[in-house]
């Protein structure tokens, strides 16, 4: 997938203290840039690859929004929603040498996943608690629940409050700590007038938290509108080899490779 994409540090409580070994505040930590425009860093096939480097590696199953991105005087002006979908921020938890997070965010081809399906948006308010994230991974032909059902009221900010939140924190964020500063990335590819954004992993479940992931597992990530269609049938639908794609579920699966 050729488009810039970011990713937000921090955005479900207790996911970066958990994860990262981070000190959280009540807004995320910051964002990361995913891929530039690296046509084939995220991929919406149905592979996904394992890091040739580094240890304890775990998925980051998310909300992803692709926003129209408005500039003034080289700054970003304004984030504006336009579609919406699920994806995997797949992430190196140990690698030896590296400071900034970015470089445990993507080792080359598919390091991250995306689904094909996108729903339209034009206010993310119309995302509410009754949108459920699921997640769930195959490991030697069992099916494992990989994180609890999450919502978009669960994360620190969604809605006009992120898209606020984004646009300064493009425009300020240094490079501090674990941060790299974001303007100058976006200067460098031209000032996309299109970006995806991850907007931050939810915490594990026990075997999520306890068993990282391995080569051959298989990834599943699934959007459910609840009020149209039970989770548990979704979830079993993917445990059945039986996606579903349409106006109240986005569903998709990738195996580690």
């Amino acid at each position: 997938m050729k488009c810039f994409s970011l990713g937000i540090i921090g955005n479900f409580s207790g996911h970066l203290s958990g994860a990262e070994k981070v000190t959280e505040s009540t807004l995320p930590n910051g964002v990361f840039v995913v891929n530039g425009l690296t046509e084939r860093t995220v991929s919406t096939g149905e592979k996904i690859t394992f890091p040739p480097h580094g240890t304890n590696i775990q998925a980051e199953p998310e909300f992803v929004v692709k926003f129209k991105v408005e500039y003034a005087d080289n700054k970003v002006a304004k984030f504006i929603p336009n579609a919406m979908t699920v994806g995997n921020d797949m992430t190196i938890r140990k690698l030896e040498g590296a400071q900034k997070i970015a470089e445990r965010k993507a080792w080359g081809e598919a390091s991250k996943g995306l689904a094909t399906h996108w729903w339209p948006v034009s206010e993310l308010e119309t995302f509410t608690q009754e949108y459920k994230l699921i997640s769930i991974v195959k490991r030697d032909g069992e099916y494992l629940d990989y994180t609890p059902v999450a919502d978009p009221s669960e994360l620190k900010i969604f809605y006009t409050e992120m898209c606020d939140w984004l646009t300064e924190t493009v425009n300020t964020q240094q490079s501090e700590g674990i941060l790299r500063e974001i303007l100058p990335q976006l200067e460098a590819a031209g000032y996309p007038e299109e970006i995806v954004v991850f907007c931050g992993a939810p915490n594990y479940t026990t075997w999520g938290e306890t068993h990282f992931i391995e080569p051959y597992d298989e990834i599943s990530i699934a959007l459910i509108n609840s009020k149209q269609t039970s989770v548990d049938i979704i979830s079993d639908k993917i445990k059945s080899n039986a996606l579903v794609n349409d106006d109240f579920v986005i569903s998709y699966t990738q195996q580690v490779v």
